[in-house]
């Protein structure tokens, strides 16, 4: 494994650094960061039961040091950004030059959908599914990520970002105005603006502007479930019930999406137990050689 750590990302709570070609190691700017901690209680739950496929995994957790599987393809957000022409004033987007195809688009929600019925069976809640945590492997598969606003089913959920999730309106009585609690209404509304974006190429509202409060706008057209208009396909069938809470279960959608033929598919596949202990104990050695005191 490298000794030089290569910075990769650098947000407001923390950066991830590139250890090798499948390791990278995530670091919060405070070590006593209570969403890195959150994070890292998630990962002990998952690792009592068998891997997910289209889960990440951790190989190893220390204080304030998280080490992750690398996934080479980047996350769904750029995949999408990297296709369009925006206004640089206002980031409205202007073009797509290219969608993604129908059949991958119904492939990878075939994926998402499985990865948050598994959540959903063990009695947790994703809280934060949107393409900057829908990471690509090396396969074309897909593999959700960022596990700091995991709560258990039932549970209030303290955030969400538009608009991939939606405040509430008359209909939440003494909810209203919140996102509520965490289950199958708030997940199935964050997999149907996931449909939306990879079936438009931009988020909702994206390729609008209202001027200098957009995102407050886009919030409260959300919350008087305002959507952009959909047409009668079968993709926009899905979102449309996804966003109106049609689906009782995410394992019902699961379902739906298993239903469709959408071409050749060959299901993502879990790494075997001696991939994952020769990184895990890859990333021991870097820890005993004090190459994390340097980050």
């Amino acid at each position: 494994m490298s000794s030089q750590p290569c910075l990769m990302t650098l947000g407001g709570i923390g950066a991830i650094y590139k250890l090798n070609d499948f390791v990278v190691v995530k670091v919060p700017r405070d070590p006593v960061e209570p969403d890195h901690a959150a994070e890292q209680r998630v990962f002990d739950i998952l690792e009592r039961y068998p891997a997910h496929p289209n889960l990440v995994r951790s190989f190893l957790r220390i204080p304030g040091r998280t080490f992750l599987e690398r996934l080479p393809g980047g996350d769904l957000a750029s995949l999408l950004r990297a296709q369009q022409t925006r206004d640089t004033s206002t980031q409205q987007v202007l073009i797509v030059a290219e969608v993604l195809p129908l059949e991958r688009s119904f492939w990878w929600m075939r994926e998402l959908t499985s990865a948050a019925a598994w959540l959903e069976g063990i009695g947790l809640v994703h809280g934060d599914i949107r393409p900057p945590n829908i990471l690509i492997d090396a396969e074309g598969h897909v593999k959700l990520c960022d596990f700091d606003r995991v709560v258990r089913t039932g549970e209030r959920l303290d955030a969400g970002t538009e608009p991939f999730a939606r405040l509430l309106g008359d209909e939440g009585g003494r909810d209203r105005g919140t996102y509520g609690k965490a289950g199958p209404r708030t997940e199935q509304f964050a997999l149907g603006s996931v449909l939306y974006s990879m079936t438009r190429g931009y988020d909702l509202y994206e390729n609008q502007w209202f001027g200098l409060d957009h995102d407050c706008v886009v919030m409260d057209m959300l919350q008087r479930k305002e959507f952009p208009a959909l047409t009668h396909s079968h993709e926009d069938t899905i979102i449309s019930k996804c966003w109106n809470g049609n689906y009782v279960t995410i394992q019902t959608l699961k379902n739906t999406m298993l239903e469709i033929v959408c071409g050749p598919y060959e299901e993502a596949k879990t790494e075997s137990t001696a991939w994952y202990v020769q990184h895990q104990e890859k990333c021991k050695e870097m820890v005993k050689e004090g190459v994390m005191a340097t980050l």
